[in-house]
């Protein structure tokens, strides 16, 4: 959502200044840019999303360098959180003083990163807690964006004027609010496509509405802490599909707000019999919250369909990989999709 928010922001800035710039978008989100390298002009924008498994073979850092926020992740691929830290952390080690870091304020690790910066890097925060110090982007406590920069100052627009849900939006608007505003995006550029923008497939995405039930693919959520994220973005009564494949990540927290905060919990894939067991120490301290288990996607739709009742909310955000029934995220959505179409249908 950052990356493709950052562009958009860039895209539309040059088409304002009627530039010959080009924006280049992709990465880790689904578009290569190895493809393009030969048409990528010296002076154009490239925005890239790099994961930790890039991040490792790195030996150079670009010029606007930003981390969202780091939370246990792919550790079956690490081993270690300290190897993974290491990886992010990667795309600010070759940075040189010329260079700008966009840290979340809000993010024990990032306030670590800026501490271990031993060289004069420009950093600019966001926060969705309040005004940090120095240069930055924040939500205010009157729910307005706001951004403080050399480059620019002002408003951004009220938090109600979003179209996207959860406070990781909100945070993720601020984060790419600061790259472009560091990038001298206007203040109206920035201001326009932070009200239009309705947020990217699989990431909170409404894919329909079946007797008076709204389903909602947030197949993106591949860890605990994205689920939990998904779930703090609605009010009305949930029913969550979590399954897919493990990353050897730790549950109990996010078993605990399961609990608080769904009507009911759809367990599938791999991972649904480990999940259980998670659920079940958390009752213990944790009382409401029925869980069941499906074989596959298509039960567990089916299952919430049983359950679910107008005015309910069904959420697909799995905290696991799809590898274990499907290639990727987006096949896991494209199914998920499909399934709610034939239950209205039905």
């Amino acid at each position: 959502t950052t990356t493709t928010l950052t562009g958009l922001m860039l895209q539309r800035s040059v088409e304002t200044a009627e530039s010959s710039v080009r924006v280049w978008v992709g990465g880790n989100i689904g578009n290569p840019l190895i493809g393009d390298v030969d048409a990528i002009a010296p002076h154009d924008y490239v925005v890239m999303e790099l994961s930790s498994f890039q991040l490792e073979l790195m030996g150079r850092s670009p010029h606007l360098a930003c981390v969202t926020n780091i939370t246990p992740n792919h550790l079956d691929r690490h081993g270690t959180m300290d190897a993974y830290i290491a990886a992010k952390k990667h795309i600010l080690d070759f940075q040189a003083p010329t260079d700008i870091q966009v840290l979340n304020a809000d993010d024990s690790v990032s306030l670590s990163f800026d501490r271990a910066v031993e060289r004069a890097v420009r950093t600019i925060w966001f926060s969705v807690l309040g005004e940090p110090v120095g240069e930055g982007a924040w939500l205010g406590s009157d729910d307005v964006l706001r951004l403080r920069m050399a480059e620019v100052e002002g408003a951004i627009c009220h938090r109600r004027e979003l179209q996207l849900m959860g406070a990781h939006n909100v945070a993720n608007v601020l984060a790419a609010a600061a790259l472009c505003a560091a990038a001298c995006a206007d203040l109206e550029v920035i201001r326009a496509v932070a009200r239009e923008f309705r947020g990217v497939e699989h990431r909170l995405q409404l894919v329909g509405t079946v007797r008076g039930v709204r389903y909602y693919d947030d197949s993106i959520a591949t860890a605990p802490e994205r689920l939990v994220a998904g779930l703090r973005a609605f009010e009305q009564p949930v029913v969550l599909l979590c399954g897919g494949r493990d990353k050897f990540l730790p549950w109990a927290e996010a078993a605990e707000v399961m609990l608080q905060r769904c009507k009911h919990v759809v367990l599938f894939g791999e991972m649904g019999p480990m999940v259980a067991a998670a659920l079940e120490q958390a009752s213990a301290a944790v009382a409401g919250t029925a869980w069941s288990v499906a074989s596959n996607l298509a039960d567990a739709v089916q299952r919430a369909g049983e359950v679910a009742v107008d005015g309910d909310i069904v959420l697909l955000s799995p905290g696991g990989t799809s590898f274990d029934e499907f290639k990727d995220f987006a096949a896991r959505g494209a199914a998920f999709a499909a399934l709610v179409r034939s239950a209205g249908e039905r």
